[in-house]
């Protein structure tokens, strides 16, 4: 449990008291061991247990591989998801406009240079060009 919590000194465990309860591991947090677990000493709580079988212990393994506490950091480490700024939202509005914005200058242009159409179509994209700062996204 040290590695996930970042505890440096041992944990104790209870087994659960209420067996007809169903398992819950944000309810029996004190019953639930986590992989890595060294057991440094246990109690006997049951007077039937053979003497050869003393030594041995019992454990459910509910979870393994990717759905255990550290497959799920590993996953949200290897997998994550970049997160949604506002910015990211804004820009493409702010693009968006500017695009309108251009188009519109385009036709204005060419509308009112439309005597010389190679100048006009130049100067058309001038406008274009100068209303689209290329540094945009980045800042």
């Amino acid at each position: 449990e040290s590695s996930l919590t970042g505890e440096s000194m041992p944990v104790a465990k209870a087994p659960i008291e209420n067996h007809h309860v169903e398992y819950s591991p944000i309810a029996h947090k004190k019953s639930t061991l986590f992989a890595g677990t060294t057991i440094l000493e246990s109690e006997e709580m049951d007077d039937q247990i053979s003497k050869e079988n003393r030594s041995q212990k019992l454990a459910l393994v509910l979870q393994t591989g990717a759905n255990t506490s550290k497959g799920e950091q590993l996953r949200s480490i290897l997998f994550s998801v970049a997160p949604l700024f506002k910015f990211d939202i804004q820009v493409r509005i702010v693009i968006g406009i500017l695009c309108l914005y251009s188009v519109f200058g385009f036709v204005i242009t060419l509308h009112f240079l439309a005597t010389d159409q190679i100048s006009g179509w130049f100067y058309a994209m001038y406008v274009v060009s100068s209303s689209l700062p290329p540094l945009l996204p980045t800042v």
